[in-house]
């Protein structure tokens, strides 16, 4: 009878042990799948606000500096519908006594294009500043100049923090993750470090 339990004790050991080691292979493939997803809603989000801020520069010659200001400005500004034509005409020219043939271009004003409406019809504005699968938490948005070259460089960031993005998942496994950033304003760069 003591060896029946024994070998019974034992049974439910190895069952145990095997339990751990499969949890142990699959938390970090479930971790990286719900990563996956929670990133990739991110980055669309913070394309959406690359795409804003880049319509704002356009316009502005420099980037938002907050998500009230950018979020006004894409629901009610426009961009200009510009023509641009290259032209030549013959003109007199004293130097030589003559008519001389000149190049020029000719810039016309088409009209005017709601940014919302071209840009942002399917995106809800009021939404742009969330991250995505949070309780309202928002992305962290900075923006400045730099000086390159004796020319200033109008820069912005967008941050996303990883503790936020992955909240509720394992502690460990997010302290090897970085947060989503776009953009730098030590750089004139509007890439993502995804």
């Amino acid at each position: 009878m003591n060896n029946r339990i024994i070998q019974l004790v034992l049974w439910l050991a190895i069952l145990a042990s095997g339990w751990y080691l499969v949890e142990i292979i699959m938390e970090p493939i479930r971790f990286n799948k719900k990563r996956d997803a929670r990133y990739e809603k991110v980055i669309d989000r913070m394309m959406e606000i690359r795409t804003a801020q880049q319509a704002f520069k356009d316009v502005n010659g420099y980037f938002a500096g907050n998500f009230d200001q950018l979020t006004s400005f894409i629901d009610t500004g426009e961009f200009t519908i510009l023509q641009r034509r290259d032209t030549s005409f013959m003109a007199y020219d004293p130097v030589y006594r003559t008519d001389l043939l000149k190049d020029s271009i000719v810039v016309d004003t088409l009209g005017f294009v709601s940014i919302k409406d071209s840009l942002f019809s399917e995106t809800n504005l009021s939404q742009l500043k969330y991250i995505p699968g949070t309780d309202q938490a928002t992305f962290v948005l900075d923006a400045g100049q730099i000086d390159r070259q004796g020319y200033s460089v109008p820069v912005m960031r967008v941050i996303a923090p990883k503790e936020v993005i992955l909240k509720g998942l394992s502690k460990n496994l997010i302290k090897d993750e970085e947060d989503l950033i776009l953009g730098s304003l030590s750089e004139a760069n509007l890439s993502g470090n995804w």
